[in-house]
């Protein structure tokens, strides 16, 4: 038996190498607002906080007015939602990492401030192999940012792992 006894990680550049995909998603809505699109590599500082957040950074100074963004942030569900997991995959590691804590009878959840559904999908379809106790997005009205304590705590209680677990 391990001495942790539960693992949460985040999702996207933690478990998952997603940044392609994001790219892909995200220069397509902007090309499509009439708007630059930006270099793959450059994705890396432009993701982190959350979908918003990324729109934000991605649309150009100056027409970040909150009707513009609103329709980038729905544009950017659609159409991340529709390309898959083309070019997903887990980062190199972690396959052997899951094969281990799993092996030694460890529970596994991601939090993630990915959406909520969105983050179930990328878990089934590329890490199905491993059990994961839980899998929680972020959802309207509902905490979901990945590394906040609160969101943690509340998450792993509903799944029955003690407050102060390690």
């Amino acid at each position: 038996m391990s001495r942790f006894r539960a693992v949460i990680f985040d999702l996207d550049g933690t478990l998952l190498d997603t940044i392609e995909d994001i790219a892909d998603a995200m220069n397509a809505v902007l090309r499509r607002a009439g708007f630059p699109g930006h270099a793959p590599e450059s994705y890396a500082r432009l993701v982190g906080d959350g979908l918003e957040h990324l729109v934000l950074r991605a649309v150009p100074p100056g027409r970040r007015d909150a009707e513009t963004v609103a329709r980038c942030v729905e544009g950017m569900r659609r159409e991340y939602a529709a390309g898959g997991f083309a070019r997903t995959k887990p980062y190199p590691g972690v396959p052997g990492l899951l094969d281990a804590l799993s092996a030694r009878g460890c529970r596994l959840a991601v939090l993630t401030n990915k959406p909520h559904d969105s983050a179930r999908e990328h878990v089934s379809a590329t890490l199905g192999k491993w059990r994961f106790d839980l899998v929680a997005g972020a959802r309207p009205g509902v905490p979901g940012t990945a590394g906040g304590a609160m969101p943690a705590r509340s998450s792993t209680a509903r799944k029955g792992i003690p407050s102060g677990w390690r």
